[in-house]
């Protein structure tokens, strides 16, 4: 029998078939969906490939300890924990699958925003409470409202498509394109979404540009109330400064799907005193960072691995 080509680490959960892909392509498998990052450095330096997940910080000492590794998989998008400086000098490969849950981002993004505009939630959880509330629950249409998608890659462009059967005012917004998906529109200026926003989605990854990209100043700058929708990454978006915009009515309501330190059980008790104030007041709804999280995201984005794998090949 040929002898294994690769040995691989997998630090998440992965569908079987993903499993015997990688088998059938010659890997020797290592399976521990639970590693956590301190875990890691109690492994030897065996492995030239590694599978990983969010919680997992790829950086110098990662790399100086697992000195073999040369190839790194990441199903979805996220990279902001995996130094790619480091990678791109010590040709260590990065294979990631952005475009196989940003379907489910949009879906996602689409059913928080028309839950903050019907009020779904806090309606139906009166109705569980034996309450039935109309007037004060009656909602907002989005036809003819104004829609900014700050961040138009592969989730921002799913949301535009979601959002293009609606009849709403698409302001979509990307620094580094100056046409964005659907139908080529031109990328809108900031000073246009200022002006002109109703709701306003980020679509952005997390990193020295982006972080705390919606702060005081962004939520000081709109010229009009906005509804506000964050399903891409939790430090993008400054809490405290949200929460200070809505007391102050500049948000009308949010819907987050990301926080700043995940999962709850990890936070400190002064953001979880904010989080839980957040909640309370009905302006707020929070999502346990599932916007990708759906049983077609999980198959497609562990094929596209496979598909980029046998393109190296």
């Amino acid at each position: 029998m040929e002898s294994p080509s690769r040995h691989i680490l997998l630090c998440d959960h992965c569908p079987p078939f993903f499993i015997e892909a990688l088998q059938n392509l010659n890997f020797s498998i290592d399976y521990q969906p639970e590693v956590e990052n301190e875990d890691l450095f109690g492994l030897a330096n065996i492995y030239d490939s590694i599978l990983i997940k969010s919680s997992l910080l790829l950086n110098e000492r990662f790399f100086e300890h697992f000195s073999q590794i040369n190839l790194v998989f990441r199903p979805g998008s996220g990279l902001d924990n995996v130094d790619k400086d480091w990678c791109a000098q010590h040709q260590i490969r990065i294979l990631n699958s952005p475009n196989g849950n940003s379907n489910a981002v949009g879906e996602h993004a689409m059913g928080l925003l028309l839950m903050l505009t019907n009020n779904m939630l806090r309606a139906a959880n009166q109705v569980k409470n034996g309450q039935w509330i109309r007037e004060e629950n009656r909602g907002l249409e989005l036809e003819n409202k104004t829609v900014a998608v700050i961040g138009v890659g592969n989730a921002g462009s799913a949301f535009c498509e979601k959002l293009s059967s609606f009849n709403v005012k698409l302001l979509p917004h990307d620094k580094y394109k100056e046409r964005v998906t659907p139908q080529q529109l031109p990328s809108i200026g900031l000073q246009t979404v200022y002006e002109q926003a109703d709701v306003v989605s980020l679509h952005l990854p997390h990193n020295n540009e982006t972080h705390y990209y919606a702060n005081e100043a962004f939520f000081n700058a709109f010229e009009k109330p906005i509804i506000f929708l964050n399903t891409s990454r939790g430090k993008v978006c400054d809490t405290r400064a949200l929460w200070k915009a809505i007391k102050e009515g500049r948000v009308l309501a949010a819907a987050l799907d990301v926080i700043e330190t995940e999962p709850l059980s990890k936070v400190d008790a002064s953001y979880r005193e904010l989080i839980d104030e957040m909640l309370l007041s009905g302006k707020v709804i929070i999502t346990p960072h599932i916007a990708g999280w759906t049983f077609e995201a999980l198959r497609k984005m562990f094929e596209i691995l496979i598909d980029k794998y046998k393109q190296l090949l």
